[in-house]
């Protein structure tokens, strides 16, 4: 992968992540002859079917890892350039928050997401990431393509993800708040 722009995504594989998309945009990309390598890493119902969309489309772009650990993940993360959050369109999808996303702010990732909600709001509000149509594959492509070829555009994002993730997210600011609450 020496050379490619890295997307992971980690996390479960099943109904509700709506991977199809993540697949979509990889193919795109394909197409777009664009240098991104996209990592699938963990479990779930759909993993076989999954390998096996890719395996048709011939994605040679996508790679899948099983389940890791704690320090699977940060290793994952270490050569990684953004990761990517996906959810199937649905509203009640837009509430929840993933570890995921969490794991990538502090990691210092771009955040590729393909959903609304609060995150998406986070992630534009704080320069540290970027929403994709879930309908238009080709909107991801478009939105990428800055990123692939500005180093430094990417490095902002980067920084600001990691930022967010020391002065909101912090296990000790949000202790703090959780004590204040119950005070």
């Amino acid at each position: 992968m020496k050379g490619k722009f890295v997307v992971s995504y980690i996390g479960a594989i099943a109904l509700a992540n709506g991977l199809d998309y993540l697949l979509d945009c990889a193919n795109a990309a394909r197409k777009a002859e664009l240098p991104i390598h996209f990592i699938i890493c963990g479990d779930g119902a759909l993993v076989d079917r999954l390998k096996g969309s890719v395996k048709q489309l011939n994605l040679l772009n996508i790679s899948f890892i099983p389940f890791v650990n704690r320090e699977g993940v940060r290793k994952l993360l270490n050569v990684t350039d953004a990761t990517f959050i996906c959810y199937k369109s649905l509203p009640i999808l837009e509430t929840g928050s993933p570890n995921k996303f969490f794991d990538g702010l502090a990691a210092g990732k771009l955040i590729l997401i393909n959903f609304g909600g609060w995150i998406r709001k986070e992630i534009e509000a704080n320069q540290c990431g970027i929403y994709s149509d879930p309908n238009q594959p080709t909107d991801f492509v478009k939105k990428i393509k800055p990123f692939l070829s500005e180093r430094k555009r990417l490095e902002e994002y980067q920084r600001a993800a990691r930022q967010l993730a020391e002065n909101k997210y912090a296990r000790s600011i949000l202790s703090k708040k959780i004590v204040s609450f119950f005070s």
